[in-house]
């Protein structure tokens, strides 16, 4: 089995509550927070909802029972369908753009598939998810035409952000979000750590957990930096590399 990268939390009430005040639902946001494991690159295991969620899983996974399964493109460290095969079950259902289900012989599992572009939602028993624009401004890895996607997650109250690949973009300014996972990049993504830390500005997020570290792009000293603009702005930064 890979080694796995996990966000592992620990949040103290009083830390929370003074950083956010009275509006922020202290335990609401911390029991989400608990549902999130970062595994590399963009994959994340999200259990919220009374769903267990998995999103770009590029790797064998330790084996579970997802509900659902969220790709946001068709990248080779963003979509696997040898990689999902230890947590399929007989009503997971597998979301994604039609270039992923096309090019990752995803078919071959004869799942429920639901291709989304930007814009769609869907709602699966209360979970509400809403696909949303992932692409470049500067670069070339990931084009605005390609409708690559980032998701937008609603349940128990709490929004999720993934935003896929991509850089600060203007469709951003239409978001609000509790949790952003979100690329430190500069290589694939975003153009700087500031850029990043911009973003969750952008969409009023409480609490962020970078991603796109530590493989392909991104170093742990941009997530160093990245956590300190987080404590500037008052907003939580979580980060935690299993040894």
């Amino acid at each position: 089995m890979l080694k796995l990268f996990q966000v592992v939390v620990s949040l103290l009430i009083v830390v929370v509550a003074t950083t956010f005040g009275e509006d922020f639902n202290e335990g609401k946001i911390k029991q989400a927070i608990k549902g999130i494991t970062w595994y590399n690159t963009a994959a994340f295991r999200i259990a919220a909802g009374g769903k267990t969620i998995f999103i770009d899983v590029n790797k064998p996974v330790k084996k579970d029972n997802a509900d659902i399964i969220l790709f946001t493109h068709d990248h080779d460290d963003h979509a696997s369908a040898s990689g999902i095969a230890d947590i399929l079950t007989d009503s997971t259902v597998i979301i994604a753009p039609a270039v992923v289900l096309e090019k990752r012989n995803l078919k071959k599992y004869n799942k429920k598939m639901i291709t989304l572009k930007p814009l769609d939602s869907i709602v699966i028993d209360g979970v509400v998810i809403r696909a949303v624009y992932a692409y470049n401004i500067k670069k070339q890895w990931h084009s605005r035409s390609d409708n690559f996607v980032g998701y937008v997650i609603t349940a128990d109250g709490v929004t999720y952000y993934h935003t896929g690949d991509t850089e600060r973009i203007p469709e951003m300014q239409s978001i609000v979000c509790d949790i952003i996972m979100l690329p430190l990049g500069q290589k694939y993504t975003m153009n700087s750590v500031e850029e990043a830390a911009d973003v969750v500005a952008d969409v009023k997020a409480r609490v962020a957990i970078p991603m796109h570290w530590g493989e392909h792009e991104g170093t742990a000293a941009d997530v160093a930096k990245f956590q300190k603009l987080m404590d500037d702005k008052k907003v939580i930064c979580i980060v935690k590399k299993a040894k």
